[in-house]
């Protein structure tokens, strides 16, 4: 029985699924073919599952000093799993996290209910790359009074 709908069938193991939360109450009724019967109840419970939700302090840092807080936000969960996308993994509500290489990750967080329930969301997170700052100087010692100096910009960037 699903709240005021009455749900039956006469399959050895049949399988149903709920809308809602609550506690339901199942019932098997058996018989025989000569008309003997018994039946059983037991309740079922279905809760909620729990709501995953962070935000970033910022999704695009440089790979030198970077430094990601992750600020959890979920509800309905007891214990947490993050994933940072490059194997790094923390069990903390909040975390900080530091990445090594330049690179665009996915960081995923798992929100755990008491009952065991999940939920999970995703956030992508982007670590630059480094540039190499560099330039040349046509001529780096001239004359006082016929000094022009032509700078060329010749940085590049580097991935770490």
């Amino acid at each position: 029985k699903n709240g005021s709908i009455r749900t039956t069938s006469n399959l050895q193991s049949p399988t149903h699924s709920y809308a809602s939360t609550g506690t339901f109450p199942v019932k098997l009724v058996v018989s025989t073919a000569l008309g003997c019967k018994d039946s059983i109840t037991q309740n079922v419970q279905i809760v909620a599952k729990p709501t995953a939700a962070f935000v970033v302090n910022n999704n695009n840092q440089c790979v030198v000093g970077n430094s990601f807080s992750f600020t959890n936000n979920s509800t309905g969960a007891l214990s947490y799993e993050w994933q940072f996308g490059d194997g790094g993994t923390s069990n903390t509500n909040n975390a900080i996290y530091t990445y090594s290489l330049a690179g665009t990750y996915t960081v995923k967080l798992i929100a755990i209910s008491s009952t065991g329930c999940k939920d999970s969301v995703t956030n992508i997170v982007n670590v630059l790359i480094k540039p190499l700052a560099a330039f040349t100087v046509n001529n780096v010692t001239q004359c006082l009074s016929s000094n022009s100096f032509v700078l060329s910009n010749t940085s590049t960037s580097i991935t770490n």
